[in-house]
């Protein structure tokens, strides 16, 4: 069992006022054609929109081999982010049993691995001497900070900032890049 944290801003989706603070690959991918309105008046766009797609896909036909959850450090309310990325990658059903940890969730944990860790815990997964040791659990995150303090419990992370992020999560969760049939 793999357990996947995904971070939101920056990671599935930006804003445009944020657009000069993605890395050229995160740019490169950001798809205007569609948009979301998370908070009233601030348009959101998918970041890897057919990329994330087509991972969703596979995590949702896959609940034995993964457990996904949303993790931010916002105030996003939970039924708006299911709603914004079934919206951007489709798979509904899927996103709206995805649970979402927010600011709000394990207030005294001083940063996002800490968040993971107490998270693990109530799951049961994790325990007080060995924390995440044996398990696999991943951040997926564009934060340096946010990437080491998971690691730092124990966690593994992938930097959705990387140039590589896409070949990286796709060998993690799809055994291995994909090809996506050309656009007509």
């Amino acid at each position: 069992m793999k357990y996947l944290y995904f971070d939101l801003d920056e990671t599935l989706f930006t804003t445009l006022d944020r657009y000069s603070s993605l890395s050229l690959p995160q740019q490169d991918s950001l798809d205007n054609s569609v948009d979301y309105e998370f908070f009233p008046d601030q348009k959101s766009y998918p970041l890897y929109r057919s990329r994330h797609g087509l991972i969703f896909s596979h995590l949702a036909l896959s609940p034995d081999d993964f457990r996904v959850y949303v993790l931010t450090s916002a105030v996003y309310v939970d039924a708006r982010i299911r709603k914004g990325l079934a919206k951007f990658f489709g798979n509904r059903d899927f996103f709206w049993n995805v649970p979402c940890i927010n600011r709000f969730h394990y207030p005294n944990a001083q940063n996002k691995g800490e968040k993971i860790l107490l998270h693990m815990r109530g799951l049961e997964q994790a325990n007080d001497q060995g924390g995440l040791s044996g398990l696999e659990v991943w951040l997926i995150d564009d934060q340096p900070g946010n990437r080491l303090s998971a690691i730092a419990v124990g966690a593994k992370a992938i930097a959705s900032d990387a140039a590589d992020y896409i070949t990286k999560l796709e060998q993690l969760v799809l055994g291995g890049p994909v090809e996506l049939p050309a656009k007509p």
